[in-house]
Order: structure tokens, then sequence, then C-alpha cells
């Protein structure tokens, strides 16, 4: 009995209880992905335009170590693709950013918007603190607006032909909160460089919304983790019940 229980206990150090740490982090791995600029569609008005201004556009592992995406003159165009690390991420940044939008109604007179919004960092995160998977030559959208983010109404167009929405004006607050809560990065699967409404319903890879802790999918083992030194708890365990054994085979009285 003490053998076996000795061999039991060996056998679990040798093949290691389960555990839950982090995946591997910020490894770039293989071919790069494809993130490209993206806005959604707002009530009575057509797009000509947008781009985001940034400091920097970066990925970010989940030990804080941050690479940089490469952006010519730190602009990225409605429609342009860079190339993003492939590999697991904690979330995706863009820091001091500006928003420019280009609006108009395509009525005859062209009544026409531009949105001129300084929207600082903006961070997009995993779903859970584990991050989320860039694959290799993956194509996703960055939706920096999403749908119904603004209407005609809201932006003055009824009453004049040519508006800039930027400090001061009624609609500009609202913008720049949308542009945080709206943000999302999403899985073009049909690479039509939008977001329609399957790859919406599928949910964003990430969000502005906090990740959460993953749910633990518990121990194949028991004991491994509920014993505070994993493996190391559990030999000494089966070592006490081995030596519990022993004394009580050797207090036994000996056989008539």
């Amino acid at each position: 009995m003490k053998r076996s229980l000795l061999l039991m206990s060996l056998t679990l150090l040798l093949v290691g209880c389960p555990t839950n740490g982090d995946p591997d982090q910020g490894i770039a791995i293989g071919n790069p992905g494809v993130v490209e600029l993206a806005i959604g569609s707002a009530s009575g008005l057509d797009v000509a335009e947008a781009l985001i201004e940034t400091q920097a556009l970066k990925v970010v592992d989940c030990e804080g170590e941050a690479t940089q995406i490469e952006l010519q003159d730190d602009l990225l165009f409605l429609g342009e693709g860079v190339e993003v690390p492939s590999g697991t991420w904690c979330s995706l940044q863009a820091t001091d950013a500006f928003v420019y939008v280009e609006l108009w109604t395509g009525d005859d007179e062209d009544p026409m918007a531009l949105l001129d919004l300084a929207v600082g960092t903006v961070t997009l995160n995993g779903a859970t603190t584990e991050g989320f998977e860039i694959g290799e030559e993956q194509a996703l959208l960055l939706e920096i607006l999403g749908p119904e983010y603004t209407s005609i109404e809201e932006l003055g167009l009824d009453l004049e032909p040519f508006v800039v929405v930027e400090t001061g004006h009624p609609a500009y607050e609202a913008l720049v909160g949308r542009v945080h809560d709206d943000a999302a990065l999403y899985e073009d699967a049909d690479g039509d460089g939008v977001v329609d409404d399957g790859e919406r319903s599928d949910g964003p890879t990430a969000s502005t919304a906090e990740p959460v802790e993953p749910e633990d999918p518990g121990n194949t083992i028991p004991g491994c983790s509920a014993v505070g030194g994993g493996g190391v708890g559990l030999l000494g365990l089966v070592l006490s019940a081995a030596v519990g054994v022993r004394r009580r085979r050797s207090s036994a009285p000996p056989a008539p």
C-alpha cells in the first residue's frame, strides 16, 4: 500500500497538475492580421470621408507590453487597412486621438457636416482578462462609431447648409461619448469593409467594455489547486497517508 501511494504521488508530480495560467501573451506569430477603419450608418446621412489621427495605435499584451502599429503620417482613413501582429493581445489602443468625419445629406443643395472630435485615448479590450486573438491574415474592422450615431436634426443640418461639429457645438459631447461607447473591433467575415448585421450579432472581438475574469473550468485532478502547495501539497498528503498506514500496521497486534 505504501509503495503504491508513493508511486501515485510521484506520477502526479511528473504529469503535473492542470493550471489555469495565462496563454502566451503578446507573441506575434506568423503572418499579421489586417485592421481596416469602418463607421456605422447615420439616418439620412452619407459618409464622404472619415479618418482617425492618433499619436500611436498599438496592441498591448496582458503583461502591459505594447507593440506599435505603423501608420502613415499617424492617419488611418476609412477603408484603409493596416497590418497588425497576430497573436494574443489584451487591448488595442489609440492614444491622443482625433476623429474626423465628413457627412452629407445627398440632397441637391448638398448640406454638409464636418465632425471634428478630440476623443483622447480609446482602449478596446478583450471580453475577458485572457485577451483576444488576432489570427494570421485575419480581416478585422475598427468601427469608430456605431449605427445611428447622429442625425440631420442633431447636427443642425435642417437649419444650416454647412455645420462644423467641434467644441461648443450642442452635439459635440454626445458624439465624443459615442466614440468611447461604440468603438469596437469586429471580424470582417465577408471582407466587404462594413460591419453587417450578422457580424454585429456575433459580437465584437474587442470593445470599450471592461474585461471580466474568465470562468474557472475547475481541476480534473482533485486536490491539485485546493491544496495551497499544488502538486507538492498533494505529495505531502499522500506521504502522510502512507505513514499513517505504516503506523497502523506496526501497531497492530501480531496474528495468533
